[in-house]
Protein backbone atom coordinates (compact mmCIF):
# COMPACT_ATOMS: atom_id res chain seq x y z
CA UNK A 1 0.00 0.00 0.00
CA UNK A 2 1.27 3.46 -0.86
CA UNK A 3 1.86 5.56 2.24
CA UNK A 4 2.36 9.30 2.73
CA UNK A 5 3.84 10.34 -0.59
CA UNK A 6 4.13 13.75 -2.21
CA UNK A 7 3.57 12.33 -5.64
CA UNK A 8 0.66 13.35 -7.78
CA UNK A 9 -2.10 11.28 -9.31
CA UNK A 10 -2.04 11.36 -13.08
CA UNK A 11 -5.48 11.60 -14.71
CA UNK A 12 -4.95 8.36 -16.57
CA UNK A 13 -7.01 5.24 -16.07
CA UNK A 14 -5.20 1.93 -16.04
CA UNK A 15 -6.50 -1.51 -15.11
CA UNK A 16 -9.34 -0.09 -13.04
CA UNK A 17 -7.27 2.52 -11.21
CA UNK A 18 -5.18 5.66 -11.73
CA UNK A 19 -1.44 6.03 -12.17
CA UNK A 20 0.58 7.65 -9.38
CA UNK A 21 3.52 9.84 -10.43
CA UNK A 22 6.35 9.59 -7.87
CA UNK A 23 9.04 11.20 -10.00
CA UNK A 24 9.38 14.07 -7.49
CA UNK A 25 9.73 11.70 -4.50
CA UNK A 26 13.24 10.72 -3.40
CA UNK A 27 14.13 7.05 -3.25
CA UNK A 28 14.84 7.39 0.47
CA UNK A 29 11.38 8.86 1.17
CA UNK A 30 9.63 6.22 -0.92
CA UNK A 31 11.43 3.35 0.80
CA UNK A 32 10.86 4.82 4.26
CA UNK A 33 7.12 5.26 3.81
CA UNK A 34 6.42 2.12 1.78
CA UNK A 35 8.55 -0.70 3.20
CA UNK A 36 6.13 -3.49 2.28
CA UNK A 37 5.81 -2.32 -1.32
CA UNK A 38 9.60 -2.07 -1.65
CA UNK A 39 10.21 -5.46 -0.02
CA UNK A 40 7.70 -7.18 -2.31
CA UNK A 41 9.24 -5.63 -5.44
CA UNK A 42 12.86 -6.13 -4.32
CA UNK A 43 12.23 -9.86 -3.84
CA UNK A 44 11.22 -10.01 -7.48
CA UNK A 45 14.04 -7.79 -8.69
CA UNK A 46 11.62 -5.06 -9.84
CA UNK A 47 12.47 -1.36 -9.67
CA UNK A 48 9.34 0.54 -8.60
CA UNK A 49 10.29 3.41 -10.93
CA UNK A 50 10.24 1.10 -13.94
CA UNK A 51 6.58 0.12 -13.58
CA UNK A 52 3.32 2.09 -13.40
CA UNK A 53 2.05 2.42 -9.82
CA UNK A 54 -1.69 1.93 -10.18
CA UNK A 55 -3.93 2.98 -7.30
CA UNK A 56 -7.51 1.87 -6.77
CA UNK A 57 -9.84 1.95 -3.77
CA UNK A 58 -10.39 -1.24 -1.83
CA UNK A 59 -12.68 -2.45 0.92
CA UNK A 60 -10.30 -2.20 3.87
CA UNK A 61 -12.26 -2.23 7.10
CA UNK A 62 -15.76 -2.83 8.39
CA UNK A 63 -16.75 -0.10 10.84
CA UNK A 64 -20.10 -1.47 11.93
CA UNK A 65 -20.63 -4.61 13.94
CA UNK A 66 -22.23 -6.09 17.02
CA UNK A 67 -23.13 -3.54 19.69
CA UNK A 68 -21.06 -4.00 22.85
CA UNK A 69 -20.71 -2.34 26.23
CA UNK A 70 -17.48 -1.26 27.93
CA UNK A 71 -16.57 -4.87 28.67
CA UNK A 72 -17.42 -6.12 25.17
CA UNK A 73 -20.69 -7.76 26.26
CA UNK A 74 -23.46 -8.07 23.68
CA UNK A 75 -27.19 -8.26 24.37
CA UNK A 76 -27.00 -12.07 24.10
CA UNK A 77 -26.10 -13.64 27.44
CA UNK A 78 -22.65 -15.20 27.36
CA UNK A 79 -21.66 -13.68 24.00
CA UNK A 80 -18.77 -11.21 23.83
CA UNK A 81 -17.37 -9.45 20.77
CA UNK A 82 -14.14 -7.57 20.10
CA UNK A 83 -12.19 -6.49 17.06
CA UNK A 84 -13.55 -5.75 13.62
CA UNK A 85 -16.83 -7.56 14.27
CA UNK A 86 -17.73 -5.17 17.12
CA UNK A 87 -19.28 -1.80 16.36
CA UNK A 88 -19.28 1.55 18.06
CA UNK A 89 -15.55 2.09 18.65
CA UNK A 90 -14.72 4.34 15.71
CA UNK A 91 -17.77 6.47 15.07
CA UNK A 92 -18.04 7.87 11.55
CA UNK A 93 -14.61 6.76 10.39
CA UNK A 94 -11.73 4.52 11.33
CA UNK A 95 -8.42 6.28 11.85
CA UNK A 96 -5.13 4.63 11.03
CA UNK A 97 -4.02 1.97 13.56
CA UNK A 98 -7.29 2.12 15.49
CA UNK A 99 -7.46 -1.66 15.34
CA UNK A 100 -5.22 -1.49 18.42
CA UNK A 101 -7.95 -0.34 20.84
CA UNK A 102 -10.40 -2.73 19.17
CA UNK A 103 -8.24 -5.79 19.71
CA UNK A 104 -5.87 -5.01 22.57
CA UNK A 105 -8.22 -2.98 24.76
CA UNK A 106 -11.60 -4.57 24.11
CA UNK A 107 -10.15 -8.00 23.50
CA UNK A 108 -8.50 -7.81 26.91
CA UNK A 109 -11.68 -6.58 28.57
CA UNK A 110 -13.76 -9.24 26.82
CA UNK A 111 -11.45 -12.01 28.02
CA UNK A 112 -11.56 -10.86 31.63
CA UNK A 113 -15.34 -10.35 31.62
CA UNK A 114 -16.01 -13.67 29.89
CA UNK A 115 -13.70 -15.51 32.29
CA UNK A 116 -15.43 -14.05 35.32
CA UNK A 117 -18.85 -14.85 33.88
CA UNK A 118 -17.85 -18.43 33.08
CA UNK A 119 -16.41 -18.97 36.56
CA UNK A 120 -19.70 -18.07 38.17
CA UNK A 121 -22.06 -19.69 35.68
CA UNK A 122 -23.44 -23.18 35.35
CA UNK A 123 -23.59 -25.23 32.19
CA UNK A 124 -24.20 -23.16 29.08
CA UNK A 125 -27.67 -23.39 27.58
CA UNK A 126 -27.58 -24.54 23.98
CA UNK A 127 -30.45 -24.18 21.54
CA UNK A 128 -30.82 -27.77 20.35
CA UNK A 129 -32.97 -26.75 17.38
CA UNK A 130 -30.04 -24.76 15.96
CA UNK A 131 -27.68 -27.69 16.53
CA UNK A 132 -30.14 -30.07 14.85
CA UNK A 133 -30.45 -27.76 11.86
CA UNK A 134 -26.69 -27.66 11.32
CA UNK A 135 -26.42 -31.41 11.86
CA UNK A 136 -28.95 -31.92 9.06
CA UNK A 137 -27.04 -29.60 6.72
CA UNK A 138 -23.73 -31.32 7.45
CA UNK A 139 -25.10 -34.83 6.94
CA UNK A 140 -26.68 -33.78 3.64
CA UNK A 141 -23.34 -33.20 1.91
CA UNK A 142 -21.87 -36.15 0.05
CA UNK A 143 -18.19 -35.16 -0.16
CA UNK A 144 -15.57 -33.55 2.13
CA UNK A 145 -14.07 -31.82 -0.91
CA UNK A 146 -13.49 -28.08 -0.61
CA UNK A 147 -14.30 -27.50 -4.28
CA UNK A 148 -17.38 -25.50 -5.31
CA UNK A 149 -19.48 -25.49 -8.47
CA UNK A 150 -19.74 -22.70 -11.01
CA UNK A 151 -23.15 -21.80 -9.58
CA UNK A 152 -21.61 -20.78 -6.27
CA UNK A 153 -18.71 -19.02 -8.01
CA UNK A 154 -21.19 -16.99 -10.04
CA UNK A 155 -23.17 -15.98 -6.95
CA UNK A 156 -20.00 -14.89 -5.15
CA UNK A 157 -18.99 -12.80 -8.19
CA UNK A 158 -22.44 -11.19 -8.32
CA UNK A 159 -22.32 -10.42 -4.61
CA UNK A 160 -18.87 -8.78 -4.80
CA UNK A 161 -19.77 -6.71 -7.86
CA UNK A 162 -23.18 -5.62 -6.64
CA UNK A 163 -22.03 -4.51 -3.20
CA UNK A 164 -18.90 -2.80 -4.52
CA UNK A 165 -20.88 -0.74 -7.03
CA UNK A 166 -23.88 0.24 -4.92
CA UNK A 167 -22.44 0.27 -1.41
CA UNK A 168 -18.96 1.55 -2.19
CA UNK A 169 -17.41 4.99 -1.81
CA UNK A 170 -20.16 7.04 -3.46
CA UNK A 171 -23.73 6.12 -2.55
CA UNK A 172 -27.16 7.17 -3.78
CA UNK A 173 -30.70 6.13 -2.94
CA UNK A 174 -31.06 4.57 -6.39
CA UNK A 175 -27.81 2.63 -6.08
CA UNK A 176 -28.65 1.39 -2.59
CA UNK A 177 -32.06 0.21 -3.77
CA UNK A 178 -30.37 -1.74 -6.56
CA UNK A 179 -28.05 -3.36 -4.02
CA UNK A 180 -31.00 -4.44 -1.89
CA UNK A 181 -32.77 -5.96 -4.89
CA UNK A 182 -29.59 -7.74 -6.00
CA UNK A 183 -28.89 -9.14 -2.54
CA UNK A 184 -32.45 -10.46 -2.28
CA UNK A 185 -32.05 -12.12 -5.67
CA UNK A 186 -28.69 -13.65 -4.75
CA UNK A 187 -30.00 -14.92 -1.44
CA UNK A 188 -32.98 -16.56 -3.14
CA UNK A 189 -30.75 -18.19 -5.76
CA UNK A 190 -28.42 -19.46 -3.04
CA UNK A 191 -31.31 -20.95 -1.05
CA UNK A 192 -32.45 -22.83 -4.16
CA UNK A 193 -29.09 -24.59 -4.51
CA UNK A 194 -28.26 -27.78 -2.62
CA UNK A 195 -24.61 -27.96 -1.52
CA UNK A 196 -23.05 -31.35 -2.17
CA UNK A 197 -19.50 -30.75 -0.91
CA UNK A 198 -18.06 -29.24 2.26
CA UNK A 199 -16.73 -26.36 0.15
CA UNK A 200 -20.21 -25.66 -1.21
CA UNK A 201 -21.74 -25.75 2.27
CA UNK A 202 -19.17 -23.18 3.42
CA UNK A 203 -19.78 -21.04 0.31
CA UNK A 204 -23.54 -21.26 0.76
CA UNK A 205 -23.27 -20.20 4.41
CA UNK A 206 -20.94 -17.32 3.57
CA UNK A 207 -23.24 -16.08 0.81
CA UNK A 208 -26.22 -16.20 3.14
CA UNK A 209 -24.39 -14.30 5.89
CA UNK A 210 -22.86 -11.74 3.52
CA UNK A 211 -26.27 -11.05 2.02
CA UNK A 212 -27.58 -10.41 5.53
CA UNK A 213 -24.72 -8.05 6.40
CA UNK A 214 -24.92 -6.30 3.02
CA UNK A 215 -28.66 -5.80 3.43
CA UNK A 216 -28.21 -4.28 6.89
CA UNK A 217 -25.46 -1.96 5.59
CA UNK A 218 -27.52 -0.85 2.58
CA UNK A 219 -30.66 -0.24 4.63
CA UNK A 220 -28.65 1.73 7.21
CA UNK A 221 -26.97 3.82 4.49
CA UNK A 222 -30.36 4.37 2.85
CA UNK A 223 -31.78 5.65 6.12
CA UNK A 224 -28.91 8.08 6.82
CA UNK A 225 -29.75 10.99 4.51
CA UNK A 226 -26.47 12.87 4.94
CA UNK A 227 -22.73 12.41 4.40
CA UNK A 228 -20.49 11.77 7.41
CA UNK A 229 -17.06 10.22 7.80
CA UNK A 230 -16.66 7.28 5.43
CA UNK A 231 -20.35 7.40 4.48
CA UNK A 232 -20.87 9.64 1.43
CA UNK A 233 -24.27 10.14 -0.20
CA UNK A 234 -24.02 11.86 -3.57
CA UNK A 235 -27.69 12.85 -3.23
CA UNK A 236 -27.08 14.20 0.32
CA UNK A 237 -23.46 15.49 0.18
CA UNK A 238 -23.55 17.60 3.36
CA UNK A 239 -23.47 16.56 7.01
CA UNK A 240 -26.64 17.17 9.00
CA UNK A 241 -26.32 17.94 12.75
CA UNK A 242 -29.64 16.19 13.32
CA UNK A 243 -27.95 12.95 12.23
CA UNK A 244 -25.35 12.75 15.02
CA UNK A 245 -26.58 9.34 16.09
CA UNK A 246 -25.94 5.67 15.50
CA UNK A 247 -28.04 3.49 13.23
CA UNK A 248 -28.81 0.06 14.69
CA UNK A 249 -30.46 -3.04 13.29
CA UNK A 250 -32.18 -5.72 15.34
CA UNK A 251 -35.20 -8.01 15.46
CA UNK A 252 -37.49 -5.00 15.11
CA UNK A 253 -35.60 -3.58 12.15
CA UNK A 254 -33.77 -0.27 11.85
CA UNK A 255 -33.55 2.19 14.73
CA UNK A 256 -31.40 5.12 15.78
CA UNK A 257 -29.60 5.74 19.06
CA UNK A 258 -28.51 9.20 20.23
CA UNK A 259 -24.77 9.57 20.85
CA UNK A 260 -23.82 10.64 24.36
CA UNK A 261 -22.01 13.98 24.30
CA UNK A 262 -23.13 14.74 20.74
CA UNK A 263 -23.63 18.39 21.65
CA UNK A 264 -19.94 18.91 22.43
CA UNK A 265 -17.91 21.11 20.11
CA UNK A 266 -14.20 21.05 19.35
CA UNK A 267 -11.83 23.84 18.37
CA UNK A 268 -10.26 22.53 15.16
CA UNK A 269 -7.48 25.11 15.27
CA UNK A 270 -6.35 23.87 18.70
CA UNK A 271 -6.61 20.27 17.51
CA UNK A 272 -4.46 20.98 14.43
CA UNK A 273 -1.84 22.79 16.52
CA UNK A 274 -1.63 19.87 18.95
CA UNK A 275 -1.25 17.39 16.08
CA UNK A 276 1.54 19.50 14.54
CA UNK A 277 3.34 19.66 17.90
CA UNK A 278 3.20 15.87 18.23
CA UNK A 279 4.60 15.42 14.72
CA UNK A 280 7.47 17.81 15.46
CA UNK A 281 8.30 15.89 18.64
CA UNK A 282 8.91 12.70 16.67
CA UNK A 283 10.75 14.16 13.69
CA UNK A 284 12.09 11.48 11.38
CA UNK A 285 9.55 8.87 12.47
CA UNK A 286 7.19 7.57 9.84
CA UNK A 287 3.55 6.61 10.20
CA UNK A 288 2.57 2.97 10.28
CA UNK A 289 0.39 2.28 7.25
CA UNK A 290 -1.89 -0.73 7.33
Amino acid sequence: MIGRLTGKVVAQEADGGVVLDVSAVSDEAFRLNNPRVVEALDRRGVDYRSIPLILAPEAHFFMGGVMIDDDARTDISGLYAAGENAGGVHGANRLNSNAVPETQVFGHRAGIAAGRAAAGAGAARIDETVVAGWRTRLFAISSPSTSISEDYEALLDRLRAGVSLGLGIVRTAEGLDRVLDELASINAANAALRPSTLGELIASTEIEEMCTVGTVCAKSARLRTESRGAHFRDDYPRSDPDWIKTVTFGPRGLATVAIEGAGETFDTADFAAAAEARSAAVAGAHEHVE
